[in-house]
């Protein structure tokens, strides 16, 4: 986990204002979740499995319309603000 800035050019005002944002980690440390899911015929896509991923190892809630896509994940916690 990191965090990155950037020249933000979208203020005419100021030549010098940045966007700082939290870069958070997607590394899989333990794969059990993915291997659970695919024998029982619910195998997520690959986009899924990381966008799961990064809300879990970073402890996120996962803010999503498509509640459907995620619902088979353990330990997952999804909210749907457009419900």
């Amino acid at each position: 986990m990191g965090w990155a800035s950037r020249p933000s050019f979208l203020d005419g005002r100021d030549a010098h204002p940045t966007i700082t944002i939290k870069i958070v980690s997607y590394l899989i440390r333990d794969p059990k979740e993915r291997a659970r899911l695919i024998p029982i015929g619910l195998t997520p896509s690959y986009a899924d499995g990381q966008i799961a991923a990064i809300a879990k190892v970073n402890n996120l809630i996962l803010v999503t319309r498509n509640v459907a896509d995620y619902a088979n994940f353990q330990d997952l916690a999804i909210e749907n603000w457009f419900s």
